[in-house]
């Protein structure tokens, strides 16, 4: 996805959402880098559905029959990263500031979501148009 002439940012670009049948996955392309926010293995909502981050480390396995130290937390977030062993073997999916892999395909529903977020926030900047203030900057973050 990308930003535009304001230099606001588009959570979430579901047109470019790579959808991977084959291992199950989905990775968003999105324009903020969420290793701020959240960890491997963490639960997060995209457009209304819930998903884990992913944390597996073997290819063609379930999260169930990845290592115990790759397996999520059994809460919604966790209060300290997962194995750095799972670093120094290498995760098999991305996770970085342009990418973010969860464990199922959006839903129709999830996806609708996205896209009228996404007009929502356009239209915003349209009525804030070049008036700065507080305003402004809530819709630049």
């Amino acid at each position: 996805s990308s930003s535009n002439s304001n230099n606001t940012t588009n959570p979430v670009d579901v047109d470019s959402t790579q959808q991977h049948q084959q291992r199950n996955v989905v990775c968003l392309d999105i324009d903020f880098d969420p290793q701020k926010q959240i960890r491997r293995g963490e639960a997060i909502s995209v457009g209304g559905q819930w998903f884990r981050v992913s944390s597996s480390v073997k290819t063609g396995v379930s999260l169930e029959e990845q290592p115990a130290r790759a397996q999520a937390p059994l809460t919604v977030t966790s209060l300290r990263e997962l194995s750095k062993k799972n670093t120094l073997d290498g995760y098999i999916r991305p996770f970085n500031e342009r990418m973010l892999s969860v464990d199922h395909f959006l839903s129709d529903a999830a996806k609708e979501n996205l896209n009228l977020a996404k007009d929502a926030r356009k239209q915003l900047q349209k009525l804030v148009g070049g008036r700065g203030g507080a305003a402004s900057q809530l819709l630049s973050n």
